[in-house]
């Protein structure tokens, strides 16, 4: 009897020492896969990865070639892509729920705000509504998981409430986005179209207020600055009819995300 305990313990360690060889080894494949499928989720459109390298020892993940497709309903290019982004992690917080990033850079991002003819929308603010869709779309499946177990008691919680409690969670220290540029293609202009270089945006304490954010708040978070922002680009280059339909909303948007009254 001890015998076969003591075999089964051996097991259970190979096992274990198998299982985390192959979790280390693949590690960059395994958060590269999440990154796109959890922001295609968030958008509503095709997020790609280029490459993705870890270095949990240094607390160093280094992402490159990320884009974000056009919505449904506009050209073929994409919508957003990032050169190069560059997070600095605590790495005594990697095993944490809540993982905490000293500092984010996201270098040469390059955005396409896309006008159609008879559209007061554009594809920037298309993925923003696809974003608000999608966290309608989850909370109504959370609410309706909570009334199907209504009648559970308190020790059995349902799944949703297990996965929501287990669900890694972010807080950015500090996040920078460096030399942007945002391409504007609207029938309002002469030119049909029109580049424009984006101010550096500096943010602090992200995800701070609480336990911090989940991976799809995080990317709501970052859409909304550099929708923003591309917003008031647009505004303060003094484009006629394109100023008037976003100054506004841009400017409220951006007012919200660093707290301004």
């Amino acid at each position: 009897m001890a015998k076969k305990i003591f075999y089964s313990l051996i097991i259970v360690i190979l096992l274990l020492v198998v299982g985390s060889y192959f979790l280390f080894s693949h590690m960059d494949s395994i958060l590269r896969s999440a990154v796109e499928k959890i922001g295609s989720k968030t958008t509503g459109t095709t997020v790609t990865l280029g490459s993705l390298k870890t270095s949990l020892k240094e607390g160093q993940v280094s992402l490159s070639r990320l884009t974000m497709s056009n919505p449904a309903g506009f050209s073929q290019a994409n919508a957003i892509s990032f050169k190069d982004v560059m997070v600095n992690l605590d790495p005594s917080s990697a095993t944490q729920q809540t993982i905490v990033l000293n500092k984010v850079i996201i270098k040469d991002p390059y955005l396409l705000y896309e006008m159609k003819e008879g559209s007061s929308r554009s594809n920037l603010q298309q993925i923003q509504k696809n974003i608000q869709s999608y966290f309608a779309s989850k909370q109504a499946k959370n609410n309706e998981s909570n009334q199907r177990n209504s009648g559970v008691t308190q020790q059995e919680p349902s799944q949703a409430k297990v996965a929501a409690k287990n669900q890694k969670k972010f807080i950015i220290k500090e996040l920078e986005i460096l030399a942007g540029q945002v391409k504007v293609i609207s029938p309002l202009l002469k030119s049909k179209e029109k580049t424009l270089s984006l101010p550096n945006i500096r943010l602090t304490n992200i995800g701070t207020g609480g336990s911090g954010l989940t991976p799809d708040q995080v990317t709501e978070q970052i859409i909304n600055v550099l929708v923003a922002n591309s917003g008031q680009a647009v505004a303060q280059a003094g484009l006629d009819r394109v100023k008037t339909k976003l100054k506004e909303k841009a400017s409220g948007l951006l007012n919200n995300l660093l707290g301004n009254p």
